[in-house]
Protein backbone atom coordinates (compact mmCIF):
# COMPACT_ATOMS: atom_id res chain seq x y z
CA UNK A 1 0.00 0.00 0.00
CA UNK A 2 1.37 3.39 -1.04
CA UNK A 3 0.06 6.55 0.60
CA UNK A 4 0.90 10.13 -0.30
CA UNK A 5 -0.21 13.50 1.03
CA UNK A 6 -0.03 16.83 -0.81
CA UNK A 7 1.89 15.36 -3.76
CA UNK A 8 -0.77 15.61 -6.47
CA UNK A 9 0.54 15.14 -10.00
CA UNK A 10 3.88 13.62 -9.03
CA UNK A 11 5.19 10.29 -10.28
CA UNK A 12 7.02 7.78 -8.09
CA UNK A 13 8.34 4.26 -8.51
CA UNK A 14 7.39 1.36 -6.28
CA UNK A 15 10.01 -1.42 -6.35
CA UNK A 16 10.92 -4.64 -4.60
CA UNK A 17 14.52 -5.74 -3.94
CA UNK A 18 16.21 -8.96 -2.86
CA UNK A 19 19.90 -9.10 -1.96
CA UNK A 20 20.57 -5.82 -3.75
CA UNK A 21 18.79 -6.83 -6.95
CA UNK A 22 15.67 -5.05 -8.15
CA UNK A 23 13.18 -7.81 -8.93
CA UNK A 24 10.23 -5.75 -10.12
CA UNK A 25 8.89 -2.20 -10.24
CA UNK A 26 5.65 -0.30 -10.73
CA UNK A 27 5.23 3.31 -11.85
CA UNK A 28 2.65 5.16 -9.78
CA UNK A 29 1.03 8.48 -10.68
CA UNK A 30 -0.23 10.32 -7.61
CA UNK A 31 -3.72 11.73 -8.07
CA UNK A 32 -5.10 14.05 -5.40
CA UNK A 33 -3.70 15.39 -2.15
CA UNK A 34 -4.78 12.35 -0.13
CA UNK A 35 -3.70 9.40 -2.28
CA UNK A 36 -3.71 5.65 -1.62
CA UNK A 37 -2.80 2.84 -4.04
CA UNK A 38 -2.31 -0.90 -3.71
CA UNK A 39 -0.07 -3.16 -5.79
CA UNK A 40 0.83 -6.84 -5.58
CA UNK A 41 4.19 -8.17 -6.76
CA UNK A 42 4.19 -11.79 -7.93
CA UNK A 43 7.68 -13.21 -7.64
CA UNK A 44 9.23 -16.53 -8.60
CA UNK A 45 10.83 -18.23 -5.63
CA UNK A 46 14.44 -19.10 -6.48
CA UNK A 47 15.78 -19.83 -2.98
CA UNK A 48 14.37 -21.91 -0.15
CA UNK A 49 14.18 -20.91 3.51
CA UNK A 50 13.77 -17.54 5.21
CA UNK A 51 14.15 -14.70 2.72
CA UNK A 52 14.04 -10.93 3.22
CA UNK A 53 12.79 -8.41 0.66
CA UNK A 54 12.85 -4.62 0.65
CA UNK A 55 9.85 -2.75 -0.73
CA UNK A 56 10.52 0.91 -1.37
CA UNK A 57 9.03 4.00 -2.97
CA UNK A 58 11.17 6.62 -4.66
CA UNK A 59 11.20 10.08 -3.07
CA UNK A 60 8.64 12.65 -4.17
CA UNK A 61 9.72 16.24 -4.86
CA UNK A 62 10.22 18.26 -1.66
CA UNK A 63 9.36 15.21 0.48
CA UNK A 64 10.05 15.96 4.14
CA UNK A 65 9.73 12.53 5.79
CA UNK A 66 11.81 9.97 3.89
CA UNK A 67 12.17 7.45 6.70
CA UNK A 68 8.99 5.58 5.79
CA UNK A 69 9.73 5.08 2.09
CA UNK A 70 11.13 1.58 2.56
CA UNK A 71 9.99 -1.49 4.44
CA UNK A 72 11.70 -4.81 5.09
CA UNK A 73 9.48 -7.90 4.78
CA UNK A 74 10.24 -11.53 5.48
CA UNK A 75 8.88 -14.74 4.02
CA UNK A 76 9.59 -18.44 4.42
CA UNK A 77 9.93 -20.13 1.03
CA UNK A 78 8.97 -23.80 1.21
CA UNK A 79 9.94 -26.40 -1.36
CA UNK A 80 6.52 -28.06 -1.59
CA UNK A 81 5.41 -29.67 -4.83
CA UNK A 82 2.21 -31.48 -5.60
CA UNK A 83 2.97 -35.14 -6.39
CA UNK A 84 1.01 -36.71 -9.24
CA UNK A 85 0.94 -40.32 -10.44
CA UNK A 86 -0.17 -41.31 -13.94
CA UNK A 87 -1.09 -45.00 -13.93
CA UNK A 88 -1.77 -46.34 -17.42
CA UNK A 89 -2.61 -49.80 -18.68
CA UNK A 90 -0.38 -49.41 -21.75
CA UNK A 91 1.61 -46.73 -23.62
CA UNK A 92 -0.65 -44.19 -25.34
CA UNK A 93 -0.30 -40.70 -26.89
CA UNK A 94 -2.72 -39.40 -24.23
CA UNK A 95 -0.20 -40.33 -21.54
CA UNK A 96 2.61 -38.52 -23.36
CA UNK A 97 0.51 -35.34 -23.66
CA UNK A 98 -0.47 -35.45 -19.99
CA UNK A 99 3.16 -35.94 -18.98
CA UNK A 100 4.30 -32.97 -21.07
CA UNK A 101 1.56 -30.70 -19.73
CA UNK A 102 2.17 -31.57 -16.08
CA UNK A 103 5.95 -31.26 -16.28
CA UNK A 104 5.63 -27.81 -17.87
CA UNK A 105 4.64 -26.56 -14.39
CA UNK A 106 7.48 -26.71 -11.88
CA UNK A 107 4.98 -26.93 -9.00
CA UNK A 108 4.28 -30.56 -9.87
CA UNK A 109 6.33 -33.70 -9.37
CA UNK A 110 5.30 -36.58 -11.63
CA UNK A 111 5.65 -40.36 -11.71
CA UNK A 112 4.39 -42.38 -14.68
CA UNK A 113 3.62 -46.07 -14.28
CA UNK A 114 2.83 -48.14 -17.38
CA UNK A 115 1.28 -51.44 -16.39
CA UNK A 116 -0.05 -51.86 -12.85
CA UNK A 117 2.19 -54.62 -11.52
CA UNK A 118 4.73 -53.15 -9.14
CA UNK A 119 2.01 -51.10 -7.50
CA UNK A 120 2.78 -47.68 -6.00
CA UNK A 121 1.22 -46.38 -2.80
CA UNK A 122 -1.65 -43.93 -3.47
CA UNK A 123 -0.92 -42.21 -0.16
CA UNK A 124 2.41 -41.00 -1.62
CA UNK A 125 0.53 -38.75 -4.08
CA UNK A 126 -1.75 -35.73 -4.08
CA UNK A 127 -3.49 -36.89 -7.26
CA UNK A 128 -3.70 -40.13 -9.24
CA UNK A 129 -4.60 -40.01 -12.95
CA UNK A 130 -5.49 -43.34 -14.55
CA UNK A 131 -5.71 -44.17 -18.25
CA UNK A 132 -7.78 -47.09 -19.61
CA UNK A 133 -8.14 -48.63 -16.13
CA UNK A 134 -9.53 -51.04 -15.16
CA UNK A 135 -8.83 -53.66 -17.80
CA UNK A 136 -8.61 -56.50 -15.28
CA UNK A 137 -9.44 -57.24 -11.66
CA UNK A 138 -5.92 -56.37 -10.53
CA UNK A 139 -6.35 -52.84 -11.89
CA UNK A 140 -9.82 -52.64 -10.32
CA UNK A 141 -8.21 -53.42 -6.95
CA UNK A 142 -5.74 -50.60 -7.56
CA UNK A 143 -8.55 -48.12 -8.25
CA UNK A 144 -10.44 -49.22 -5.16
CA UNK A 145 -7.24 -48.87 -3.13
CA UNK A 146 -6.82 -45.30 -4.37
CA UNK A 147 -10.38 -44.50 -3.35
CA UNK A 148 -10.12 -46.20 0.04
CA UNK A 149 -7.02 -44.12 0.81
CA UNK A 150 -8.93 -40.92 -0.10
CA UNK A 151 -6.39 -39.92 -2.75
CA UNK A 152 -8.08 -37.69 -5.35
CA UNK A 153 -8.52 -39.58 -8.62
CA UNK A 154 -9.08 -38.61 -12.24
CA UNK A 155 -9.93 -41.59 -14.45
CA UNK A 156 -9.74 -41.55 -18.24
CA UNK A 157 -11.79 -44.30 -19.88
CA UNK A 158 -10.50 -45.82 -23.13
CA UNK A 159 -11.22 -48.48 -25.70
CA UNK A 160 -9.42 -51.07 -23.56
CA UNK A 161 -11.34 -50.25 -20.37
CA UNK A 162 -13.50 -53.10 -19.05
CA UNK A 163 -16.72 -51.14 -18.56
CA UNK A 164 -18.30 -53.79 -16.33
CA UNK A 165 -15.34 -53.54 -13.98
CA UNK A 166 -15.33 -49.75 -14.16
CA UNK A 167 -18.95 -49.75 -12.99
CA UNK A 168 -17.74 -51.32 -9.75
CA UNK A 169 -15.41 -48.43 -8.88
CA UNK A 170 -18.13 -46.21 -7.44
CA UNK A 171 -16.73 -43.07 -9.05
CA UNK A 172 -20.14 -41.51 -9.57
CA UNK A 173 -20.80 -42.79 -13.09
CA UNK A 174 -21.84 -46.10 -14.65
CA UNK A 175 -22.29 -47.19 -18.26
CA UNK A 176 -24.96 -49.78 -18.99
CA UNK A 177 -25.65 -51.78 -22.14
CA UNK A 178 -22.09 -51.53 -23.44
CA UNK A 179 -21.23 -54.07 -26.16
CA UNK A 180 -17.67 -52.97 -26.82
CA UNK A 181 -18.97 -50.40 -29.30
CA UNK A 182 -17.83 -46.79 -29.34
CA UNK A 183 -18.98 -43.33 -30.34
CA UNK A 184 -17.09 -40.27 -31.48
CA UNK A 185 -18.19 -37.82 -28.83
CA UNK A 186 -17.72 -34.10 -29.32
CA UNK A 187 -17.62 -31.86 -26.26
CA UNK A 188 -20.44 -29.50 -25.33
CA UNK A 189 -19.86 -27.36 -22.23
CA UNK A 190 -22.56 -27.61 -19.59
CA UNK A 191 -23.87 -24.05 -19.13
CA UNK A 192 -25.10 -24.98 -15.62
CA UNK A 193 -21.69 -26.15 -14.39
CA UNK A 194 -20.83 -24.24 -11.21
CA UNK A 195 -17.83 -25.92 -9.51
CA UNK A 196 -15.50 -23.43 -11.18
CA UNK A 197 -15.51 -21.01 -14.10
CA UNK A 198 -13.56 -22.45 -17.06
CA UNK A 199 -13.50 -19.02 -18.72
CA UNK A 200 -14.53 -18.02 -22.23
CA UNK A 201 -11.25 -19.01 -23.91
CA UNK A 202 -11.33 -22.57 -22.54
CA UNK A 203 -15.06 -22.87 -23.24
CA UNK A 204 -14.51 -21.87 -26.88
CA UNK A 205 -11.64 -24.36 -27.15
CA UNK A 206 -13.74 -27.18 -25.68
CA UNK A 207 -16.69 -26.49 -27.97
CA UNK A 208 -14.42 -26.64 -31.03
CA UNK A 209 -12.18 -29.54 -29.97
CA UNK A 210 -12.02 -32.81 -31.93
CA UNK A 211 -14.12 -35.74 -30.64
CA UNK A 212 -13.04 -38.33 -28.10
CA UNK A 213 -13.66 -42.05 -28.50
CA UNK A 214 -16.31 -42.89 -25.90
CA UNK A 215 -18.01 -46.16 -24.92
CA UNK A 216 -21.47 -46.66 -26.36
CA UNK A 217 -24.13 -47.27 -23.73
CA UNK A 218 -26.55 -45.77 -21.26
CA UNK A 219 -24.80 -43.41 -18.86
CA UNK A 220 -26.01 -42.91 -15.31
CA UNK A 221 -24.51 -40.47 -12.81
CA UNK A 222 -24.94 -40.19 -9.06
CA UNK A 223 -26.42 -37.19 -7.28
CA UNK A 224 -22.88 -36.18 -6.23
CA UNK A 225 -21.66 -35.92 -9.85
CA UNK A 226 -21.59 -32.75 -11.94
CA UNK A 227 -20.68 -32.69 -15.64
CA UNK A 228 -18.41 -30.02 -17.04
CA UNK A 229 -19.01 -31.36 -20.57
CA UNK A 230 -21.65 -33.48 -22.23
CA UNK A 231 -21.23 -35.70 -25.27
CA UNK A 232 -22.43 -34.44 -28.61
CA UNK A 233 -22.93 -37.34 -31.04
CA UNK A 234 -23.05 -35.96 -34.56
CA UNK A 235 -25.45 -33.01 -34.33
CA UNK A 236 -27.28 -34.38 -31.28
CA UNK A 237 -26.30 -32.99 -27.89
CA UNK A 238 -26.90 -35.56 -25.18
CA UNK A 239 -26.83 -35.53 -21.39
CA UNK A 240 -24.17 -38.27 -21.36
CA UNK A 241 -21.15 -36.95 -19.43
CA UNK A 242 -17.87 -36.49 -21.26
CA UNK A 243 -16.01 -34.90 -18.36
CA UNK A 244 -17.48 -35.05 -14.88
CA UNK A 245 -16.54 -34.44 -11.26
CA UNK A 246 -17.82 -36.08 -8.11
CA UNK A 247 -17.61 -35.29 -4.41
CA UNK A 248 -18.79 -38.21 -2.33
CA UNK A 249 -18.68 -37.35 1.36
CA UNK A 250 -15.54 -35.29 0.81
CA UNK A 251 -13.84 -37.72 -1.58
CA UNK A 252 -13.09 -35.96 -4.87
CA UNK A 253 -12.82 -37.73 -8.20
CA UNK A 254 -13.30 -37.03 -11.88
CA UNK A 255 -13.94 -39.08 -15.00
CA UNK A 256 -13.17 -38.37 -18.64
CA UNK A 257 -15.42 -40.70 -20.63
CA UNK A 258 -13.17 -41.02 -23.68
CA UNK A 259 -9.65 -41.31 -25.00
CA UNK A 260 -7.95 -39.19 -27.63
CA UNK A 261 -7.17 -36.00 -25.71
CA UNK A 262 -3.79 -35.81 -27.42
Amino acid sequence: VVKASKANGQNVELSIWHKGVKLDKKAISIQGNRFTAEHTFLLKATEKGNQSYTVQVSYAKDELNKSNNAKLVYTDVLDVKQKILIAAHAPHPDVAVLKKAILSNDQYELDVQIGIYDIKKPTDYDLVITHQLPVNSYELNFLQNVKENKTPLFAIIGTQTNVNLFNKTGLGMEIGGNRANFNQGLAAVNSSFSLFDPGSDITDFINNAPPLTTPFGEYAVSASTTSLMFQKIGSVQTKMPLWSFSNQNGYRSGVCSGEGIW
